[in-house]
């Protein structure tokens, strides 16, 4: 993925849409490549449409890869959804 030097956010929607079940809330993560938490969210709704949107500060991403984790609440604790990796380039 492109990242424009101007941009002040990035925005990424993720399809949830054949996950299977739905839970009702869930937390994202995003590591870099040192598996550091550059930024997490909880209390995340998927959407009607089964999508999960994913708004982060530009200033927290720069260039190189990261894992997105999203997990789902399950009874006292979370579970992992599902993992995207990402590869930001300057553009």
């Amino acid at each position: 993925m492109r990242l424009p030097a101007w941009a002040g956010r990035l925005v990424l929607i993720l399809n949830l849409a054949n996950a299977g079940s739905s839970p009702e809330e869930y937390r994202l993560e995003v590591t870099d490549a040192e598996d550091r938490v550059v930024w997490s969210r909880s209390g995340v709704r998927r959407g009607p449409e089964g999508t999960v949107t994913l708004e982060l500060p530009r200033a927290l991403v720069s260039p190189g890869s990261y894992r997105i984790r999203l997990s789902g609440r399950r009874g006292a604790g979370f579970a992992t959804v599902a993992e995207y990796s990402v590869r930001f380039a300057p553009l």
